[in-house]
């Protein structure tokens, strides 16, 4: 009986002991995601393992030339978002398309207003457009293709060239929509 009674009473402790010890579970990491009316996307794409693992395979090597970017492409590293950088090595013009960190409604938290930047839709897809540069060589699009994902498409030009770029975002905008097309439908 004795015995029983201890038995029973180490199980009670272990019990009790667990109990207090044991944690509510962790929120889930990162932002919580609030789809706002001007970033909700109408046919998702998804982006998937091709584009994650193989970004460069994204565009042809006739694409590449029909949009004035013949060189070889530039591979992110591992240690930077899945993403290549495609250009023209004579006049220094490039494009990288990278898998953004966050979605457009997680990046912005109203629809943003102010100098250089705009709202836009690329391919049918909501986008933030915004010029760079007192000079306007630069431009970065930031496009959601679906609620939790999004794309950043970044066009620079050196400065030592002999004018301003017309349109700097016109070339991002040409790759991203290439790209785009690439991407599976998703959910």
């Amino acid at each position: 009986m004795a015995r029983r009674c201890w038995a029973l009473a180490a199980v009670l402790l272990t019990a009790l002991t667990t109990a207090c010890t044991a944690q509510a579970p962790a929120p889930p990491p990162g932002p919580s995601t609030v789809v706002k009316e001007w970033t909700k996307v109408g046919k998702p794409k998804s982006v998937d393992m091709g584009f994650r693992t193989k970004p460069c395979e994204a565009l042809t090597a006739a694409e590449r030339r029909t949009v004035g970017l013949p060189s070889a492409p530039v591979q992110a590293t591992a240690e930077e978002p899945a993403g290549c950088t495609w250009r023209d090595q004579g006049t220094g013009a490039a494009v990288r398309v990278e898998l953004d960190q966050l979605s457009l409604a997680q990046r912005f938290d109203h629809e943003p207003t102010g100098t250089g930047l705009s709202v836009v839709q690329i391919a049918g897809y909501p986008a933030v457009r915004a010029k760079e540069g007192t000079d306007q060589r630069g431009c970065t699009l930031r496009i959601g293709v679906s609620a939790t994902e999004a794309l950043a498409a970044t066009f620079s030009s050196p400065r030592t060239g002999p004018e301003a770029v017309p349109d700097a975002c016109a070339l991002a905008q040409q790759v991203a929509e290439r790209v785009i097309a690439t991407l599976p439908e998703g959910s």
